[in-house]
């Protein structure tokens, strides 16, 4: 047996849940409108739900100011602040008197 055979990863992995006898019945009734089966609509439906879900987290949404506003500061940078210029003073202190 060759080295890739041990290490060949699967074509599909299965995902296992319980669900009361009514839930099934449901899901069965929706995907038998669909015209599919109940694994290719708990597929399809969990998936658009996964996607969804990562969408909702990882998307910020930016009103079309807030969307002009953020252009704007990328393109004409505010000067710092005394408080950001104190930090940029501290961290380099710290910076040069850790690396002596």
């Amino acid at each position: 047996m060759s080295v890739a055979s041990k290490t060949r990863t699967p074509k599909t992995v299965r995902i296992v849940t319980r669900v009361t006898p009514e839930i099934k019945e449901k899901i069965a009734y929706a995907a038998s409108l669909e015209h599919t089966s109940v694994t290719t609509f708990v597929e399809r439906n969990a998936l658009q739900a996964a996607e969804e879900t990562i969408r909702q987290h990882e998307v910020i949404p930016l009103s079309e100011r807030a969307s002009y506003a953020l252009i704007e500061s990328f393109f004409n940078p505010r000067e710092p602040g005394d408080a950001l210029r104190r930090a940029q003073q501290r961290y380099a202190t710290l910076i040069v008197s850790s690396e002596s």
